[in-house]
């Protein structure tokens, strides 16, 4: 009888040891898919320097700053948190783009403030506009 209990615990210990791997293995797909990613992401970033294209080239490279937060966090959290930072960020260079170069600082001074304040400050900034 002891001899089957141990057997039987053996086996449920090397379960527990095939479940630890295949999220090991999940974990390194996934690393090694940003990596992929932020590797194609930076060629086309250097093919988009090459041909001086400045609009696209600060929107790839907002992407490639949340492709550096995606390897810190799982994928669902990114997507769900980011998404608001990133449409914050988007609007805000879209303001900037579209205001004249001579009030610079103001535009830097809304880049710099993430607080819930920036979101305010944008549309208060586009209502100017």
């Amino acid at each position: 009888m002891k001899i089957r209990r141990r057997i039987k615990s053996n086996i449920r210990k090397q379960d527990d040891v095939d479940d630890n791997n295949d999220t090991d293995e999940a974990y390194i797909f996934m690393t090694m898919t940003t990596l992929m990613m932020s590797m194609m992401m930076l060629a086309v970033l250097l093919m988009l320097m090459i041909m001086k294209k400045k609009m696209m080239l600060m929107v790839l490279l907002l992407l490639l700053r949340m492709m550096m937060m995606m390897k810190r966090k799982s994928l669902s959290l990114f997507v769900f948190s980011n998404t608001a930072t990133f449409r914050r960020h988007m609007s805000a260079l879209q303001v900037k783009y579209k205001l004249n170069k001579s009030r610079p600082s103001t535009i830097d001074a809304g880049l710099r403030n993430s607080n819930k304040n920036s979101a305010k400050y944008l549309k208060a900034l586009k209502n100017k506009l």
